[in-house]
């Protein structure tokens, strides 16, 4: 990934340093699974990202508010939701294969992703989900952190612990 002063683009360059995806992206992200999130003007000019291949070809049309690298398959998204930003995942086609739901959510890890929901009193809440959008943690935590080595971090009445996939 590099910056082009000249023109506040982004482009791609090899590892010796020559440049092989030209700068004309806003914003970009590393490739990760072959696939790079960047962001490009829409036809009404709005900002949006989607995703190129390492040839620079558009391969996921701009339509996301927010675009995040692939992990284990799925990419992180952010769209609008009935007025609200709302995370979902999608495949390497572009398709959505988590609907957006949540208020946040991170990339998967040793097969979880950390989502965020609000209970009815509003208040954070965060759990896991598997890679096909099943609650496999339910969103009891105040906070907590991914899945390393088995085990993901957790706090329960500001106290920390760890929990396993169970």
């Amino acid at each position: 990934l590099m910056f082009d002063s000249s023109s506040g683009k982004y482009g791609y360059a090899d590892e010796t340093g020559a440049m092989v995806i030209e700068p004309r992206f806003e914003r970009a992200g590393q490739f990760l699974e072959g696939l790079a999130p960047v962001q490009l003007r829409d036809g009404s000019g709005d900002p949006l990202y989607g995703y190129i291949d390492i040839a620079g070809t558009v391969v996921i049309e701009p339509r996301f508010t927010a675009a995040f690298a692939f992990s284990q398959g799925l990419a992180r998204v952010k769209v609008v939701v009935e007025g609200l930003p709302r995370y979902g995942y999608i495949d390497r086609t572009g398709t959505v294969v988590i609907e957006p739901q949540y208020v946040a959510a991170w990339d998967f890890s040793q097969g979880l992703a950390r989502v965020e929901l609000r209970d009815e009193t509003g208040q954070a809440r965060y759990g896991f989900i598997d890679r096909t959008g099943a609650v496999a943690v339910e969103p009891l935590f105040e906070a907590a952190r991914d899945f390393a080595q088995g085990l993901a971090a957790v706090s329960v009445d500001g106290r920390w612990g760890y929990i396993d996939r169970t």
